[in-house]
């Protein structure tokens, strides 16, 4: 036959090797944006509750900020492990199971009675974090070349969103009831929804890789990010140049040294350290690096000192536990604007002054 042909495959077929169906991408979206929401809302609900966590348990500060804690280092481990298993298996699949162990963690919260089950649970919900990475991927398989960074702003955009809804979601039911439970199984009902969304809306059309899942790197880096975290945070407790925190650093290193030289070694290592460190990405690691540390330092700080009664410390705002997610709106409605028009802003100025502008602080 002559003439043009009647289908054309699109540039994400054409990456993928697989056709994408246009009347799928936005559904995909939706579905993505709706799980990263979810996963942003189990990440800040608790935050404004850890003043409570302390009375309710009958701890310090440096022990319920593992409540905090737990889920980020989860976070850590399981986002490079994850990633590679949906380069292997499918990332949709990966996708499932971060908010099956979401909804498990929640589950398990909401049940606890004391602060070892709590912080238990709370690095089950932070497994979900590596929902984020792979459900940019989907994005770059599913949609074409000039949407990629756009579809990536909306969906950073609703986690966003979902960060400051989780802290006014939990500020309501503290007005109500002095108990952790309830703000869980909200977290576990919206992980259900999310994950029923995804299953039935996301379509995983990417390519699959063969090889072997690279489990001592992972063991290794959960090591020594774990000894390095457990000594930052006991340092005032138990001394600085204590034996206890010398020796977690000391071990922190250690582990690092030999995970370093096994992902050096193997053939499919769980990070390539060549683009982690490489000369045009180690500014860039660097600088998100910071901001992720800024950004979850701010929400921290944020909510007590909204909390903190300036009559018995000396500053504060005596605020409520709402009032914490409140606070937050503004921030809320920037990330919304910005995110949603970050890739217009990106083809404008590029992605370094785009980034650059991002981390301003007016302060």
């Amino acid at each position: 036959m002559t003439g043009a042909p009647t289908d054309v495959p699109s540039k994400a077929a054409a990456r993928t090797g697989r056709p994408a169906a246009p009347a799928h991408t936005m559904l995909t979206l939706v579905a993505l944006a709706a799980a990263g929401m979810v996963v942003s809302v189990q990440q800040t609900l608790v935050i404004p509750l850890l003043p409570r966590l302390m009375v309710t348990f009958d701890t310090s500060v440096t022990a319920v900020t593992w409540v905090f804690t737990a889920s980020l280092l989860a976070g850590a481990v399981a986002t490079p492990l994850l990633t590679r298993f949906g380069d292997m298996y499918g990332k949709k699949r990966m996708v499932l199971l971060a908010l099956v162990l979401l909804i498990a963690g929640s589950v398990l919260c909401a049940a606890s009675g004391s602060l070892g089950t709590l912080i238990a649970g709370r690095a089950l919900q932070g497994v979900s974090s590596a929902l984020v990475p792979l459900a940019i991927g989907m994005i770059r398989d599913t949609f074409p070349r000039e949407r990629i960074t756009t579809a990536i702003g909306v969906v950073s955009a609703t986690m966003g969103v979902g960060g400051s809804i989780g802290m006014i979601v939990t500020g309501l039911i503290a007005d109500r009831t002095a108990s952790h439970r309830p703000v869980f199984w909200i977290s576990a009902a919206l992980g259900v929804a999310g994950l029923v969304l995804v299953s039935v809306a996301a379509r995983d059309v990417g390519a699959r890789a063969g090889g072997r899942p690279d489990v001592p790197g992972a063991m290794l880096l959960a090591g020594w990010l774990g000894c390095l975290l457990l000594g930052i945070s006991q340092g005032n407790a138990w001394g600085w140049t204590s034996g206890g925190v010398l020796g977690l650093f000391g071990g922190a290193v250690v582990l690092c040294a030999v995970w370093t030289a096994v992902e050096l070694r193997v053939r499919e290592p769980l990070v390539r350290l060549s683009l982690l460190v490489g000369a045009r990405s180690l500014s860039a690691n660097v600088a998100s690096a910071l901001l992720g540390f800024s950004m979850f330092a701010a929400f921290t700080l944020i909510a007590s000192f909204v909390q903190a009664d300036p009559e018995l410390v000396g500053y504060g705002l005596g605020g409520t536990v709402l009032d914490v997610g409140l606070y937050m709106l503004p921030s809320t409605a920037t990330m919304l604007l910005s995110s949603t028009q970050s890739g217009r802003i990106t083809a404008w100025i590029g992605p370094a002054y785009t980034l650059a502008a991002g981390s301003r602080s007016p302060g």
